[in-house]
């Protein structure tokens, strides 16, 4: 996304940080590779999230339901901020759609070029829509 809010000029910043994460620990090699043949070279860490950020936020994305209702029972204040990626960019057209992104941790590097793609699908959306509101 940060990669995508540059090149469109967007004035947004972004920022990332997981609810299972272990703060400070590296990317797995594929999902280093997947970005990396992305052109996508920023050192990543993993971050636990937190209070701070969840005030900070204008906006909060996750990538599956889960997520998304542990950051609402965690973070009571974020209940009309959080959503996941795939459902705020959705026009509402199917009912029966899902609005979870496989998580591909521990999988082949088929898997995360699948989920890369998903979510890269998601974003392009995504900022459509930011831009739009800007």
């Amino acid at each position: 996304m940060r990669k995508l809010v540059a090149d469109r000029g967007l004035r947004i910043e972004v920022r990332s940080a997981g609810v299972a994460a272990s703060t400070g620990a590296s990317m797995s090699r594929h999902a280093e590779a997947v970005l990396r043949d992305k052109g996508i070279a920023d050192e990543f860490t993993s971050t636990q999230l937190h209070s701070e950020q969840v005030e900070w936020a204008d906006l909060i994305l996750t990538l599956t339901e889960s997520h998304k209702r542990h950051i609402q029972f965690a973070f009571p204040t974020s209940l009309d901020k959080v959503y996941t990626l795939k459902e705020y960019v959705s026009d509402g057209s199917s009912s029966a759609e899902s609005y979870d992104i496989s998580d591909p941790y521990g999988g082949s590097r088929d898997d995360y070029d699948r989920t890369a793609e998903e979510i890269a699908a998601a974003l392009d959306k995504l900022a459509d829509k930011l831009d739009g509101q800007a």
